[in-house]
């Protein structure tokens, strides 16, 4: 015998198998219409239901639709106004390798400068030092001193040589310790020039370095 539509329609469940009890949306009327004196403000309230629930819809799709226009498409990403910035700011200086390449230049140029600056105050040889110098290192010097910096350790140039390069000392504290090769002297003006400084070293590195850049 077939299920009373008062009752509502059964449906089989998917996944278990069993019956799932429908509701009957004509028998949920009939009892609410029973439950109210007032047809017409039942019908009112129904409709102000009706239109507040397709209110909230529009609502909800609206939002969606916003939010669908700020995802990203394929390879896009989204930047912070600050981060938009600072990419324009990069990019008005040049390629990037461009700037990898000025850079790399720059940090050859302040490791050698450092390099002779500590050569002097240590009255080592810059040629020595260099080719004794471990890879990566740097070079520094605070208040007459000269540092080997590998990292976050500093560590005195002297100690450094007399522990790890013992047996090329003669080499640092040859004839052309304490910068290097000598540049000789110019006549003129009735006197004679010193040789050339550490600022006028700099200079020339600063200068080959700027020049190597723009090739």
């Amino acid at each position: 015998m077939p299920d009373d539509p008062a009752q509502g329609a059964t449906h089989e469940d998917p996944q278990g198998g069993q019956p799932a009890a429908q509701p009957d949306v004509a028998a949920s009327f009939a009892r609410l219409l029973g439950r109210s004196d007032d047809a017409v403000a039942l019908a009112q309230q129904l409709f102000n239901e009706r239109y507040q629930d397709r209110e909230k819809h529009r609502t909800l799709q609206e939002q969606l639709d916003t939010l669908r226009t700020q995802v990203p498409g394929e390879g896009q990403v989204i930047l912070s106004q600050a981060d938009a910035e600072a990419l324009n700011a990069y990019r008005e200086l040049g390629e990037v390798e461009s700037l990898r390449a000025t850079q790399e230049t720059a940090r050859t140029a302040r490791r050698e400068l450092g390099l002779r600056t500590a050569a002097e105050a240590a009255k080592y040889s810059v040629a020595a030092l260099t080719k004794l110098a471990p890879e990566g290192s740097e070079f520094d010097v605070q208040e007459g001193t000269a540092y080997l910096v590998q990292g976050e350790d500093r560590h005195p140039l002297t100690e450094y040589a007399e522990q790890h390069w013992p047996e090329f000392l003669v080499a640092l504290q040859g004839p052309a310790a304490g910068g290097g090769t000598a540049y000789p002297p110019q006549s003129g003006g009735g006197g004679k020039a010193p040789s050339q400084t550490s600022a006028a070293v700099a200079k020339t590195i600063l200068a080959r370095a700027y020049q190597t850049s723009k090739e």
